[in-house]
């Protein structure tokens, strides 16, 4: 897995993932949206996706959505490496999990 990391996403969540990012020791390259309206979030630079797949075409695209699966097919039709949070966050749970209702599986109890 690639170590050079883009956010698709700079709301609530995309927010939440960079800072556990940045705990984990990782530095993130930009956030990725549709339509920037901000240069810069919580420090990191903002930029269009087209602007971040043609940059950073071989970096992780970590998409930071509730409802990740048709930004999660179209990062796939760019050609690029692309997770959603959720997957992420439980291969990789320090500082990001538990988070609302995810966690790892092991913490998750039976009813």
């Amino acid at each position: 897995m690639s170590d050079s990391i883009v956010i698709f996403g700079s709301g609530l969540l995309g927010r939440y993932l960079l800072a556990g990012l940045r705990k984990q020791g990782k530095k993130p390259l930009c956030f990725a949206v549709t339509k920037p309206v901000a240069k810069e979030v919580d420090g990191l630079q903002v930029c269009s996706l087209e602007h971040a797949i043609n940059e950073h075409p071989d970096a992780l695209f970590i998409v930071a959505l509730f409802e990740a699966s048709k930004m999660v097919e179209r990062l796939q039709r760019a050609g690029v490496n692309v997770i959603e949070f959720s997957k992420y966050a439980r291969q990789h749970p320090d500082n990001l999990l538990p988070y609302l209702a995810l966690d790892v599986t092991n913490n998750i109890s039976p009813e």
